[in-house]
């Protein structure tokens, strides 16, 4: 069973089912997707374990990283569990949804996760707060 967003793309439940058993158990520390080859899906591409240590620069290197076969950076969505330690010392926690849609990647790629946007996230139950980044500094924790 698939339910479409913009686009024509689609998000399959098994997707929607991975998401909801990530925020509720906190099975990991993000969750990296993309739209498939084929245009036709959202898919996962990868997810960090939450049994290793939380290091958002690893994510930011995994978002900037992914390019496609003639090099071109390429754009991602992902949801972060966003950990902080509070002043009192106890731990805290956002559901983060990520769009990075870099500058430098190519126009077609750029306006199909534009147009699949905002549905997407509109599936994701939960999301705390948007970080939308168009380039290296937007992506960068303190935002």
């Amino acid at each position: 069973h698939l339910k479409m967003v913009d686009a024509g793309i689609q998000v399959p439940d098994d997707l929607i089912a991975t998401y909801e058993k990530f925020k509720l158990r906190h099975t990991h520390h993000w969750i990296i997707f993309k739209i498939s080859d084929d245009k036709t899906q959202i898919e996962v591409e990868s997810m960090k374990d939450s049994k290793e240590e939380f290091d958002y620069s690893e994510f930011e290197d995994q978002m900037k990283g992914t390019t496609d076969a003639a090099g071109n950076v390429e754009p991602r969505f992902a949801v972060i569990d966003f950990q902080w330690d509070m002043d009192d010392g106890r731990k805290n926690s956002k559901l983060v949804f990520v769009a990075w849609v870099p500058e430098n990647a190519k126009s077609g790629k750029k306006m199909l996760y534009a147009s699949t946007r905002e549905s997407f996230k509109g599936r994701l139950e939960g999301i705390q707060k948007v970080l939308q980044a168009t380039d290296d500094d937007e992506l960068e924790e303190e935002n």
